[in-house]
């Protein structure tokens, strides 16, 4: 009995190889189609085992074939043919056959063979990686739809940039991901991180001036660099956050249709750097545009609600200056002259009432400038400006505003409610109490120093400090201890008064 495979292997090739032009079927496990073409190439070549690795970083991966019989570590002679797996031009896997039944060496027929099944093997691969890709680009398409409903319901903002890192760091098995968000190379902010604890406060003192997140975002093309460290146009957050130490990083604009909103990066530790080569560079660069997208469409709706909402403002604000303050003015006019005709105990009442008018009237007029300030949607620079442009008209104030530093970018989103509340606090009061015009307003970030510093002075009448008189100052105070800073107030009688809020940034 003839126990050699090989035995009449002429036709055998040609019917094994006939066999095999649709090497996998619908529905069947990539694998089982890739071992069944090892065990038949085996065959037709009278191989005891075939091999086959693959070199795709995200499925490398090694089958091995072994025949009936076949000994667990070899024979004495071992012959061995080995063919690359290559796809349009690309390498995907190697595949070998080794140890012939007849003990002799593998011969031409059999590398005719071998090189047939590598190519269906090929084809295997390159389905299975269609069919990967197609999952990878449906997921992406998922979280692209889940981040756009989520930005229309909550509006943009730091929230929002933070979902953003999260699924760009889930889907492209990352290990950090973060978000730098302006239009301007030169005035960038780190806002977000994903992968790892990081304090919000240290976060807008990292300066992405010269860094690679600068240079997408003037360029407008993404950048992959294998080590982030060793790039000259790299900032390295792992250096500054004591993070282990990144490699491979790829950073891709977050650009809508008309603006580039900042960008969005993505590193590996170098211990995974292999783990970056998967990711499909087409589908991160689809959903950071469409993330870009959502964030306009969410900043417009966003826009949209809040003019709806200054409108209602200042219809309200329209109707108490237009219609109750004039008419308690006018009371109070009437009781002042009913005053000059009564007697010393009514005239007394009648004068306390009046101040009472009076009072209420400036409690109105503060009202109004609250139904008209900002909402805090923008940047702190232009919504302070705003600010104090609108104080000026609801106080007949010239407000002087100055700013110093680095505001726009070096002071933390998180802190917009309170600047806006100390100023207009500041302001409202030096309005109300202070008669005077003469007022300035000072918002100063020292990086050196790392506070925030506003000073908000009038020329006005002022007040005696130790008579507890504080006309709301006192909330400055309880907003600074909360957030580790100080409030001071300098006043006397004559001599203005001078408000001094500092907290660290």
């Amino acid at each position: 009995m003839n126990d050699d495979p090989t035995h009449g292997a002429g036709c055998e090739i040609l019917r094994g190889l006939s066999t095999l032009a649709d090497p996998v079927g619908a529905g069947e496990d990539p694998d089982d189609a890739l071992r069944g073409l090892l065990r038949t190439g085996a065959r037709l070549v009278g191989a005891r085992r075939a091999t086959l690795r693959t070199l795709h970083a995200s499925s490398a991966r090694t089958l091995v074939v072994v025949g009936p019989g076949a000994p667990a570590t070899g024979g004495s002679h071992t012959a061995l043919l080995a063919l690359p797996v290559r796809c349009e031009g690309r390498l995907l896997a190697v595949v070998h056959v080794a140890e012939r039944y007849d003990g002799g060496d593998f011969g031409a027929d059999d590398e005719v063979v071998l090189t047939g099944l590598a190519a269906l093997v090929g084809l295997v691969l390159d389905r299975e990686r269609a069919r990967e890709e197609a999952r990878l680009r449906s997921r992406w398409l998922d979280a692209t739809a889940e981040i756009t409903a989520r930005l229309l319901e909550r509006g943009p903002g730091d929230e929002a940039l933070q979902l953003v890192a999260d699924r760009a760091r889930e889907l492209a098995g990352a290990d950090i991901a973060w978000v730098v968000a302006g239009d301007d190379g030169d005035a960038l902010t780190l806002r977000v991180v994903s992968g790892a604890e990081v304090d919000p406060a240290v976060l807008a003192r990292m300066g992405m001036k010269s860094s690679l997140a600068a240079w997408v975002v003037r360029t407008g093309e993404p950048v992959f660099v294998d080590d982030l460290a060793a790039d000259p146009r790299a900032v390295d957050p792992s250096a500054h956050f004591g993070w282990p130490r990144l490699g491979a990083t790829v950073v891709v604009p977050l650009r809508s249709s008309d603006r580039t909103h900042g960008a969005v990066a993505l590193a590996w530790t170098v211990a995974r750097a292999g783990a970056a080569a998967g990711l499909p560079a087409e589908a991160l660069t689809t959903f950071a545009e469409q993330a870009a997208l959502a964030l306009e469409m969410a900043r417009s709706a966003h826009d949209e609600r809040r003019l709806v909402l200054l409108e209602d403002r200042d219809r309200i604000a329209r109707d108490l200056h237009d219609l109750v303050i004039q008419r308690l003015f006018a009371a109070g006019l009437g009781i002042e002259r009913v005053g000059r005709d009564a007697g010393p105990g009514v005239r007394d009442r009648l004068r306390q009432a009046a101040e009472e008018l009076d009072e209420t009237i400036d409690e109105i007029r503060r009202s109004i400038f609250a139904l008209g300030a900002p909402t805090g949607a923008g940047d702190l620079q232009s919504e302070v400006a705003r600010l104090v442009e609108r104080a000026g008209g609801s106080f007949g104030l010239r407000p002087e505003l100055r700013f110093s530093g680095p505001v726009r970018t070096a002071v933390p989103a998180a802190l917009l409610p309170d600047v806006l509340a100390v100023v207009g606090e500041a302001l409202s009061n030096a309005g109300r109490h202070g008669a005077t015009q003469e007022i300035s307003v000072e918002v100063a970030a020292d990086l050196p120093g790392r506070t925030l510093r506003i000073v908000v002075s009038d020329r006005g009448r002022g007040f005696d400090v130790a008579s507890g008189r504080r006309s709301g100052l006192d909330h400055l105070a309880s907003r600074a201890a909360r957030l580790g800073g100080e409030s001071t107030v300098t006043s006397a009688p004559g001599q203005g008064t001078t408000v001094r809020w500092t907290v660290p940034l």
